[in-house]
């Protein structure tokens, strides 16, 4: 009796794994082109939003849109600019904190965000933000972002790195009950779901990894200590990764140790083997080429649109002059929106220095009145990327010699 034109005496003997390490190659090969052949259609939709539609979005959307969900807790500056921009709050820039003036890394100013409407209506992600910042590092009605900055100027010693540990990881859990409750909101929720073509993926390959291992095992028909092992941390990281699909690691020690499981097999067809093998590990890279997260269809012109403003943010400054459209206003909701797709320095950068504008109100426009008096250099608008730059390490302010011969000599003991 055959099965799929195999006897059951080649299933039995393991014959079948040649056949099904040449199916996965050439189901790899398919999902690779498909992938790849998606892209390059993709690339060159532009979508159907112009410039000024895609600016008077909210930032935060657009944070959210464009990198699928999956934001950094830089963004949580975002989801201030958002409240700025509805008018909940207003942004002013203000001296920073002594230890940071005097620091040489740091910026010596900083934004303060206050509510200029305490009974406006929040969402549960704004007024998760609003307990967080305002009420836990603020005075319940303004916040400063060098609330929530790590050490940057004199401290009183190493030992504080703990402190700001400690801190760091509080902010890391409220940044992820934050994310969470923005992935909740009307509006947001509908654009973004997770990958199913990366699910169908990670499933049927991690059967395969833990059914072929066993399969030949039980094939071989004797006792192989080495093989059981590898049969064992197969099964249970092809199991973690079918919990965990989104993990590129439990994914890859899974293919791997199916590889191990099916080279060190008692198995009559080395080449057959071998072919079984080599598609597991290739199944690794494809599975690269595949996203966790996918725009819905009904988002898809929005991202795409998203996508294209990104790529000529460089061009949009000569381009918004060309037409006469560069007014304060417009400007500052374009330098809201590279902030919320990361293009802060490149879209900015004809602006530095210019006198396009005049002199805008502090105020009122208060991204433009400091993009204008940046004059260029390696720290460009660290008042918005300070709080966020973490570091494990006390710098010392350079006229303090002492305490950073006293430091150093410490931490060469210790090295040593």
């Amino acid at each position: 009796m055959k099965l799929l034109g195999i006897s059951q005496t080649t299933l039995a003997q393991g014959h079948w794994a040649p056949a099904l390490g040449a199916g996965l190659l050439g189901l790899l090969l398919v999902v690779a082109v498909l992938r790849i052949a998606a892209f390059a259609v993709s690339v060159s939709k532009k979508g159907s939003l112009s410039d000024e539609e895609v600016e008077a979005l909210d930032p935060l959307l657009l944070a959210y849109v464009y990198r699928k969900s999956r934001l950094k807790r830089r963004h949580t500056t975002v989801g201030l600019l958002s409240l700025v921009r509805r008018g909940v709050l207003s942004m002013r820039r203000v001296p920073a904190k002594p230890r940071y003036i005097q620091a040489e890394d740091a910026p010596n100013l900083t934004f303060e965000f206050r509510f200029e409407d305490p009974h406006a209506w929040l969402t549960e992600d704004e007024r998760l933000l609003k307990d967080r910042l305002f009420d836990d590092y603020g005075s319940g009605r303004k916040f400063r972002l060098d609330a929530i900055a790590g050490p940057a100027g004199p401290q009183d010693g190493l030992a504080e790195r703990e402190l700001y540990r400690k801190k760091k990881r509080r902010l890391n859990r409220e940044f992820r009950a934050w994310s969470a409750e923005v992935a909740k909101r009307d509006g947001i929720e509908q654009t973004v779901r997770r990958s199913i073509p990366l699910r169908l993926f990670v499933w049927g390959f991690a059967l395969c990894f833990a059914g072929s291992a066993i399969g030949l095992y039980a094939a071989a028909g004797e006792t192989n200590s080495d093989a059981l092992v590898w049969i064992v941390l197969t099964v249970v990281f092809a199991a973690a990764a079918c919990v965990r699909v989104r993990s590129r690691t439990l994914f890859a020690l899974a293919a791997l140790f199916a590889s191990a499981a099916v080279s060190v097999v008692f198995y009559p067809d080395p080449e057959g083997m071998a072919a079984l093998g080599i598609a597991f590990l290739y199944a690794v890279p494809v599975r690269l080429l595949l996203p966790a997260f996918a725009v819905r269809p009904a988002a898809r012109d929005l991202w795409l649109s998203v996508r294209r403003w990104r790529r000529t943010s460089r061009s949009w400054s000569a381009r918004t002059a060309d037409s006469g459209k560069d007014d304060a206003a417009r400007t500052e909701r374009a330098l809201q929106t590279a902030i919320a797709l990361d293009v802060l320095q490149g879209f900015a950068y004809p602006l530095r220095g210019s006198d396009r504008y005049g002199a805008p109100d502090d105020r009122q426009y208060p991204l433009l009145a400091l993009m204008l008096e940046q004059a260029g250099g390696a720290n460009d608008f660290g008042e918005l990327t300070h709080p966020y730059q973490w570091s494990d390490w006390v710098l010392i302010v350079p006229q303090n010699k002492r305490k950073d011969r006293l430091l150093r000599r410490k931490s060469a003991r210790k090295n040593s």
